[in-house]
């Protein structure tokens, strides 16, 4: 394919660009839309529980489709413009019940159409899979350009502008997606092996359900984080430029620790990591629940999300990677993102709304934290094995 017509220029990043440029306006700013439209914290904790109740759903229903019919990109361009036909019925959305079905509909289509892009840009790399980071990078590019250049945006027109900055975002993503071409080995169904081999012996080993479980403690630990921080920082004064400012930070942290995180594994082992991750994440919660009027105490607090996240995030594919392999290793990741990021994230989004409703910000931030507290501590067993004690 001729240089000027290679998806890997500028098309496939750019897709990533502009689907990680929506959730950083989603993310950090949504639930300052939903506070601005009459709705409470209790209905913000629940429609921000939608996002991660619909990764449940969304991903396994584009996989099916995907494995049985083939053209896997074709799925990502229908789940891409089926993401901005559903934001359009948010314009129509006034109470909790027509906001949850809209959040539902263009939620699911969005949750959908990652995964499968992710394997249509495997498929294109083939034997140079070693430069997906690079070009997954774009995705952490777009939504630090987005969480920086909305909060001065916001700040000058207010919240009401949001879905129509959506709006233009998700319309981008999908004319994207129509200019992504597929592999040209996506043409037929992939063929469904026989006789698949059990993942059930795997899960009952200890590392690995606990390892799981401490992984959904983390994930449910960002409830009160992902729904109520860009609040938290409006109750305090605090601007939306540096609300926006603040997001990116936590995202340029987690670039900078991907760059390196691959020379820690090897040396102190994905466990270590991750109980190290659970501990610094549960003084992340204390931090910007109890000082949060201090731009430096939020400063640090963001960059932990290098760990929060970044740190978690590789180790645990590694260990995934580690106890699922063969044909289990498909299974086992799909397990990781629907168990802990996305029933992770509906408990913690649901707990964090009535906790805030009942109790205010920091104890909704101090069993955050100790829900951090609870994963590293189911860890410590296996730690000590490893330190051979």
């Amino acid at each position: 394919m001729p240089a000027g017509r290679d998806p890997l220029l500028w098309r496939i990043p750019g897709y990533y660009f502009a689907y990680f440029a929506a959730l950083g306006i989603f993310l950090p700013f949504w639930p300052l839309y939903l506070k601005g439209e009459g709705f409470d914290p209790a209905a913000i904790g629940f429609l921000m529980g939608l996002f991660g109740l619909t990764k449940l759903a969304g991903p396994p229903i584009v996989g099916w489709l995907a494995d049985h019919l083939g053209q896997p990109m074709r799925w990502v361009r229908l789940a891409s413009m089926l993401t901005l036909a559903g934001f359009l019925a948010v314009f129509a959305a006034h109470d909790l019940w027509s906001m949850a079905l809209a959040m539902i509909v263009f939620t699911l289509a969005w949750n959908a159409a990652m995964p499968q892009f992710d394997a249509v840009t495997l498929q294109h790399l083939g034997e140079k899979a070693h430069r997906y980071a690079r070009i997954r990078l774009w995705g952490s590019v777009g939504f630090i350009v987005t969480a920086l250049g909305g909060g001065p945006l916001l700040d000058l027109w207010g919240a009401g502008m949001l879905p129509w900055g959506l709006v233009l975002v998700f319309a981008g993503m999908s004319m994207l997606a129509l200019a992504v071409p597929g592999p040209a080995e996506e043409t037929l169904p992939r063929t469904v092996q026989a006789g698949p081999v059990s993942i059930l012996p795997i899960l009952r080993r200890p590392e690995v359900y606990l390892f799981l479980a401490a992984s959904l403690l983390l994930q449910a630990s960002h409830g009160t984080y992902y729904a109520f921080y860009s609040v938290h920082l409006e109750l305090h004064g605090h601007s939306k430029a540096l609300t926006g400012a603040l997001w990116a930070l936590g995202v340029l942290a987690e670039v900078v620790i991907f760059l390196i995180v691959h020379r820690w594994l090897p040396r102190y082992g994905a466990v270590r990591l991750m109980q190290l991750t659970l501990l610094l994440t549960a003084l992340r919660w204390v931090l910007i629940g109890a000082l949060p009027e201090s731009v430096a105490v939020l400063t640090l607090a963001q960059l932990l999300h290098a760990f929060s996240f970044g740190v978690a995030h590789a180790a645990s594919i590694e260990f995934i990677r580690q106890h699922f392999t063969g044909s289990t290793q498909g299974r086992g990741q799909a397990l990781l993102s629907s168990l802990c990021y996305g029933a992770g994230g509906v408990l913690g989004f649901w707990l964090a709304g009535g906790l805030w409703q009942a109790f205010g910000a920091l104890p909704s931030f101090a069993v955050s934290s100790g829900m951090a507290l609870m994963g590293g501590l189911l860890l410590t067993p296996f730690v000590w094995k490893r330190l051979g004690t």
